[in-house]
């Protein structure tokens, strides 16, 4: 078996990495209305205390961000 050069952290008071790309790379966060919601997604999320966000990047096809998720099992399937 060889060694992998990646690890998982399973940690939920650990900063965590996460990228989202758009299927077919259509262009969607091009348009105000469909990033807004996204943004008012994060939002709501940081006032419930389910998400410490540190920064995020937001492309056209894509989405980065840095967080910290106080339920990390469950941290996908909110947003």
């Amino acid at each position: 078996m060889g060694r992998s050069r990646y690890k998982v952290i399973y940690s939920d008071n650990q900063p965590h990495f996460v990228t989202s790309t758009i299927i077919n790379w259509i262009p969607v966060f091009t348009q105000p209305e469909i990033a807004q919601i996204v943004l008012n997604s994060l939002s709501f999320l940081q006032r419930e205390k389910r998400l410490a966000l540190h920064g995020y990047v937001k492309g056209g096809k894509s989405l980065a961000l840095n967080r910290n998720c106080f339920r990390l099992v469950n941290a996908n399937e909110n947003f």
